[in-house]
């Protein structure tokens, strides 16, 4: 399992394009209206609303729990908050 942490424009398409491959991913996103969107209708509705994403992809927005069990930790957030999303991640 993979984790990408951010669920921005580049974490929504990097996260299609590795669960396209059979990779289960795990989606963080710190805004509970994305995790919902994509839990309820299998897409982003901030950023690449109109993309499915493929059903391998499980949201949540417990950074602990994104992580927990991956395989590999994909950090994509925003330079300016690396920092404290890093030190976040358990």
């Amino acid at each position: 399992m993979i984790a990408v942490v951010g669920a921005g424009s580049w974490g929504t398409a990097l996260t299609i394009h590795l669960a396209r491959t059979g990779t289960p991913i795990r989606l963080w996103a710190r805004e509970p209206e994305i995790v919902d969107g994509i839990r309820a209708r299998r897409r982003n509705p901030v950023y690449m609303p109109d993309f499915d994403l493929p059903l391998g992809v499980e949201a949540t927005g417990d950074i602990a729990a994104a992580v927990d069990g991956a395989e590999v930790i994909v950090m994509v957030v925003p330079s300016e908050f690396f920092a404290a999303t890093l030190a976040s991640v358990p």
